[in-house]
């Protein structure tokens, strides 16, 4: 639980982070240098093999402008 919200599986997150950059119109090496990281680890984070610590999920939310609640939250589309 994050916040006393549900937490998607991880397959559910990696797949809500690649649908939020390509609907923010940004390119992996853009979110990464956005939220700094390199493009590798948000390649990682998409494929679901490392999952984001709360504060890099917090960060993706602010840059590609989704609520958090729609990486953590099953109810939230």
């Amino acid at each position: 639980m994050i916040e006393g919200k549900i937490v998607q599986p991880i397959s559910e997150i990696a797949s809500r982070i690649k649908s939020a950059r390509k609907k923010a119109g940004l390119s992996q090496v853009e979110l990464a240098k956005g939220i700094g990281l390199t493009d590798k680890s948000v390649s990682a984070y998409e494929q679901g093999r490392s999952t984001p610590p709360v504060s890099k999920l917090k960060q993706i939310a602010q840059v590609t402008q989704h609520p958090l609640s729609y990486f953590t939250d099953p109810t939230t589309d």
